[in-house]
C-alpha cells in the first residue's frame, strides 16, 4: 500500500490498455470493516481488473495492495498511456 495524505488517487487510461492486480490489505483501516468485495479478492488471492482506452479507475492505495501490467500488444497498442491524480 502506498503511504498518501488522502484516500486513493484516479487513473485515466488515454491510450491501449493496462492490466491492475488488487489485493486488500486486511490491516487497513476499513471505514466500516473489511467490504464483502474485499473479503471475496482476498480469498481468491487478488482482483484482476483490465483498463481500455477512455477508462477511468480509482483506488484507495492505502488499503489495496497493487501491481500493474502491460498486455502484450502489438503496433499502434503497444505504447500505453496514463494519467494519474
Amino acid at each position: 500500500t502506498d503511504a498518501m495524505d488522502h484516500d486513493g488517487t484516479w487513473h485515466m487510461q488515454l491510450c491501449s490498455r493496462k492490466r491492475w492486480r488488487l489485493r486488500p490489505d486486511p490491516t487497513g483501516d476499513w471505514p466500516e470493516g473489511v467490504p464483502e468485495l474485499a473479503s471475496r479478492a482476498a480469498k481468491k488471492g487478488h482482483l484482476v481488473v483490465d483498463v481500455h482506452e477512455g477508462d477511468f479507475i480509482m483506488i484507495n492505495t492505502r488499503l489495496w495492495y497493487h501491481a500493474t501490467e502491460l498486455p502484450q500488444t502489438r503496433g499502434v497498442d503497444s505504447l500505453s498511456v496514463s494519467v494519474a491524480r
